[in-house]
């Protein structure tokens, strides 16, 4: 904060008004700083972004689970290989390589 007051006033923007004022303008900023309610702030931005990452991961192992319990009883019901990939295309909204790839994996 003082490094940007210093530069208004090289720059003389303000420039007597910050001389003048400094202590005061210095003083009323950081009076409105809270810094509980800053790390409140940061604590829930951290939950809301773990939040967010943990449920994009388990959207993603359901899906995968779905895929491969789809694969299986597919499998076992005797569906081609072509039949299958189609019906995982369908039903997980994946691409053809998407749905080849899982085969693979199986």
């Amino acid at each position: 904060m003082k490094k940007a007051i210093d530069s208004c006033i090289q720059k003389e923007v303000l420039s007597d008004f910050l001389r003048k004022e400094r202590g005061l303008i210095m003083g009323s900023i950081l009076a409105e700083f809270d810094e509980k309610e800053y790390e409140k702030v940061i604590r829930e931005d951290g939950y809301l972004e773990g939040r967010e990452d943990g449920m994009e991961a388990g959207m993603v192992a359901g899906i995968e689970t779905g895929v491969r319990a789809v694969i299986e009883l597919g499998r076992e019901c005797g569906l081609s290989e072509e039949d299958l990939i189609s019906r995982l295309m369908d039903k997980f909204t994946i691409s053809r390589e998407a749905a080849r790839q899982y085969m693979i994996m199986e």
